[in-house]
């Protein structure tokens, strides 16, 4: 659970989902449990470059964001990481559902060689009334595969509808 105040997160990409702190915590590995060292891990770029590679998390005045998330197991089958996100800012808000799952068999196998498949698939849903979209998103991990770890699977969706933003709201 996260709760964040003057400040603004980052919305990924279907491409950077497998990256994003809230899904998984690798970026943040070295804070343990010390909430400042999470803070500076997601305040700062993980590449070094701001620019090519912005912060999960940038300070921005009246901005506020609330995040709760879980994982969900499925007969040692499935996980399922997901995040609900809630952001508040420019007199308007966000609504976020990030997941990611990851389906194997069998599953108690830990080397890749011995399983039959592997399946991980990002989603992403956000209604976003500051920049007025709507947008869904999901696609197959590029580690997915069927059989052996040569034979890749591929795929993926999007449906974004945009809707506009009033320009009376804006002032």
């Amino acid at each position: 659970m996260g709760l964040g105040f003057n400040s603004a997160v980052r919305s990924p990409s279907i491409d950077q989902l497998t990256q994003f702190p809230f899904v998984n915590d690798q970026g943040t590995s070295g804070a343990g449990n010390d909430p400042m060292k999470i803070l500076k891990a997601l305040c700062q770029s993980s590449s070094g470059d701001p620019i090519k590679d912005p912060a999960w998390v940038s300070p921005k005045n009246e901005a506020y964001w609330l995040a709760a998330g879980m994982t969900v197991s499925a007969f040692d089958v499935l996980a399922i990481t997901a995040v609900a996100m809630f952001a508040f800012r420019d007199s308007s808000m966000v609504i976020s559902l990030f997941a990611d799952a990851v389906a194997q068999m069998p599953p108690e196998v830990t080397d890749r060689r011995e399983m039959i498949v592997y399946v991980e698939i990002g989603l992403i849903a956000e209604m976003n009334f500051v920049d007025g979209y709507f947008r869904i998103e999901a696609a197959l991990a590029p580690t997915s595969f069927l059989l052996v770890p040569q034979c890749h699977v591929y795929g993926g969706f999007a449906l974004v509808y945009w809707f506009g933003v009033s320009l009376s709201t804006i002032s």
